[in-house]
């Protein structure tokens, strides 16, 4: 089951249906698999936990100047992201990724790498 939100109906879909693997949000903004209750149901079920989203749709890889002014009224908080990875030499995709690879909920995180993709597609379709 892939779901965006995890909120009751998500909740009330696992308790009723015998569901084997989810895939959903997760990254250093968005921790919501993470709640007691979420997690609580995912134990007991012996859930397989994919997630998706780890760098924010790509948010967090590009610098303030990049990110679409929607977003820019979140600018105190990646500014504070961006600060932080200055000041511990982190990269956003070592922090990101370890992030979500750390998690012990978590089985795998799913994300697209556009270089590996690009060659993948050049050497399939010459």
């Amino acid at each position: 089951v892939s779901c965006y939100n995890l909120d009751s109906n998500f909740l009330n879909i696992v308790k009723r249906f015998n569901i084997h693997v989810i895939q959903c949000p997760f990254n250093l903004f968005d921790r919501r698999l993470l709640e007691p209750n979420i997690q609580m149901i995912i134990e007991q079920q012996a859930i397989i936990v994919h997630t998706r989203s780890t760098f924010l749709q790509g948010l967090l890889l590009m610098d303030q100047n990049s990110r679409p002014i929607y977003f820019h009224k979140w600018n105190k908080l990646f500014s504070l992201y961006d600060s932080w990875l200055e000041k511990n030499s982190c990269t956003s995709q070592s922090v990101c990724l370890n992030f979500s690879l750390s998690q012990n909920i978590i089985d795998k995180v799913v994300f697209m790498n556009f270089i590996i993709l690009s060659y993948l597609s050049y050497q399939a379709f010459p």
